[in-house]
């Protein structure tokens, strides 16, 4: 009796299995849902696949018995940043249960601006690294002309010959010497 069909010990070709990740894509940042408990195993399965993945966190420190114990906690529970170079397969991490969903609107996943995810990490956003380097450009050090831009003097150009505490030292050309706070300086040479 022949079978049509398979027979026991024949090779069979499977199709290949889709991975949780597929074709390169530009930078992007989502927020991934997770089940409780599960922020780090799902952070440590996304960068095994080579990308990169966080949630906030803080240590914890506590003592049973006078043992004492360390662990890392999520601060926001059941979410965590990541950032994908290559295509999210979103079904194959549900079905896996790497995820229970991905931020989303009308079932659409939110893109989320770099500003916002280096806000969560704590690390200045690039208006605020702006800023900062304009007001560091901007200030007032030993050796700059500046002019006082209030009291009797407003108006003067002055050599500044010393710095500290938010307070200027100053001498003007004819041999005037004063101090000022820095907030009524603008400096010259800039």
């Amino acid at each position: 009796m022949r079978f049509t069909g398979v027979m026991i010990g024949d090779k069979i070709e499977l199709p290949p299995q889709r991975g949780i990740l597929g074709d390169k894509i530009p930078p992007v940042w989502h927020v991934l849902e997770v089940s409780a408990q599960k922020e780090r195993a799902t952070r440590e399965r996304i960068k095994a696949e080579g990308e990169y993945a966080f949630y906030p966190s803080e240590e914890r420190v506590w003592f049973v018995k006078g043992k004492k114990f360390e662990r890392e906690q999520p601060m926001i529970t059941r979410m965590v940043y990541a950032k994908f170079t290559r295509a999210p397969h979103w079904d194959v991490m549900k079905e896996r249960r790497i995820i229970t969903g991905v931020f989303s609107i009308n079932g659409v996943p939110i893109a989320i601006p770099p500003d916002i995810i280096r806000r969560v990490q704590g690390l200045p956003t690039d208006a605020e690294r702006l800023a900062a380097a304009k007001a560091e450009l901007l200030r007032i050090r030993e050796g700059d002309k500046a002019e006082l831009t209030e009291g009797p003097f407003a108006g003067h150009v002055v050599d500044v010959f010393s710095v500290a505490h938010g307070r200027v030292w100053w001498e003007t050309i004819t041999g005037v010497k004063g101090s000022s706070a820095t907030n009524v300086m603008k400096r010259l040479d800039v």
